[in-house]
């Protein structure tokens, strides 16, 4: 009779371990031992939306899934709308909507009215900046190819966000960077210029049409943002490919973000007063 041949167990270790660890704490989550405050709550945010369960990357509500799937289309949306009012306005339009009006009232009792707008329309372009400073940490960023290298500037468009592996050929390209750069300064100034023409208009004329864009872009703000916050952590995290994008995007959804919607509503208040003297 043959003896038994002993069984040999073999255990395969994924990519992703042990910098990272499902449900484990939230160094594991984050895959770093001293990770930020303002990470801690992006992913504290996260946890909430997505029911209070454990830190397992594996599991989302539709509450998440939701947010992960607008937010890109959103950011999208928010930079078309700056393409349109900024580029093809200049086309199609006799008298050009780009600055027509100041940011500034020089009746008396405006005052304070012209700090508010002024604050919103400073955390407005704070915002942007913010955004494509972040993004272009992660894009610049080359995986290899050409291809690749053209994703990770867009990657704030994709649903899913950076996905780098460890032992990927990632390095740091000067010519895709500075391209790259190019992109997100480009797409700053048309949020800039964009958001100001809207405040303006908003401000000067009382127009309606343009205080609910305003009032559109900032709920397209508001998910965008928290769909970043939804993707610090994991494997697949934004701080996989940059630790400093990760930082800024965090610092962007918990603390910058709410001051802008706040601000941005006291501007549209303040654009529509109950009274104004006229003969001041």
């Amino acid at each position: 009779m043959a003896k038994p041949q002993p069984t040999t167990t073999t255990t395969t270790t994924k990519w992703y371990e042990p910098q990272y660890r499902n449900g484990g704490k939230m160094e594991d989550y984050l895959g770093n031992t001293q990770p930020s405050l303002v990470e801690v709550v992006a992913v504290r945010l996260w946890q909430a939306l997505n029911g209070g369960v454990s830190l397992d990357w594996e599991y989302q509500n539709c509450t998440v899934a939701t947010i992960r799937t607008l937010a890109p289309g959103f950011r999208m949306a928010y930079l078309l709308t700056g393409v349109y009012l900024v580029v093809l306005s200049l086309w199609f339009l006799e008298v050009p909507i780009v600055f027509r009006h100041e940011l500034n009232n020089d009746n008396p009792t405006m005052r304070f009215a012209n700090v508010t707008l002024g604050a919103a329309f400073f955390l407005w372009a704070l915002d942007f900046a913010t955004l494509a400073v972040a993004w272009w940490f992660v894009a610049r960023v080359d995986r290899g190819s050409v291809f690749d290298g053209l994703c990770g500037c867009f990657n704030c468009f994709v649903p899913n966000g950076p996905r780098i592996k460890r032992g990927e050929r990632v390095n740091e390209n000067v010519c895709t960077g500075l391209l790259f750069a190019l992109v997100y300064a480009a797409a700053f100034v048309l949020g800039v210029i964009s958001t100001h023409t809207i405040l303006t208009h908003v401000y000067r004329e009382r127009n309606v049409w343009f205080a609910v864009l305003l009032c559109v872009q900032t709920v397209m703000l508001l998910i965008s943002s928290l769909g970043d916050a939804c993707s610090i952590g994991s494997p697949w995290g934004i701080q996989q490919s940059s630790r400093v994008a990760s930082i800024l995007l965090s610092f962007r959804s918990i603390i910058l973000m709410p001051m802008t919607v706040i601000w941005t509503v006291a501007a549209i208040v303040a654009s529509f007063p109950p009274s104004e003297c006229v003969t001041c």
